[in-house]
């Protein structure tokens, strides 16, 4: 079992022995639940080079789909990142500046509408 497992067991077990209540139980587990932060890329473990997720996609490490899947957690939260310099920015420009492919725009552009909201007339 895993530590973060463990750590739910743990918190299940308090809670329902009557020693800590569901609200403690969410202040203690929020952090490994929620948060507004997004992976940045990865790390290669045989060369130790840093991807984006479309260069990891562009070179088979990660299935295009997760590294869709991972740019639009990024741009939800903010941006695409680039794991290179930790710098965020936005959509337009990621695909402006070759972080993130044209082709991958469309299934990105609904995670950015998300997180800047839709101006409605």
């Amino acid at each position: 079992m895993s530590g973060l497992s463990l750590k739910f067991e743990h918190q299940k077990t308090s809670c329902k022995a009557g020693k800590v209540n569901e609200t403690q139980v969410k202040e203690k587990l929020l952090p490994f639940i929620g948060g507004s932060s997004a992976i940045g890329g990865i790390i290669h473990v045989t060369n130790g080079q840093i991807y984006s997720f479309a260069e990891a996609a562009e070179l088979r490490l990660v299935k295009r789909s997760i590294a869709i899947e991972m740019l639009q957690a990024q741009v939800a939260t903010g941006g695409v990142l680039n794991p290179k310099n930790g710098q965020k920015c936005e959509l337009r420009n990621a695909i402006q500046s070759n972080l993130v492919p044209n082709e991958f725009e469309m299934h990105l552009q609904e995670a950015e509408k998300a997180f800047k909201g839709r101006a409605f007339k």
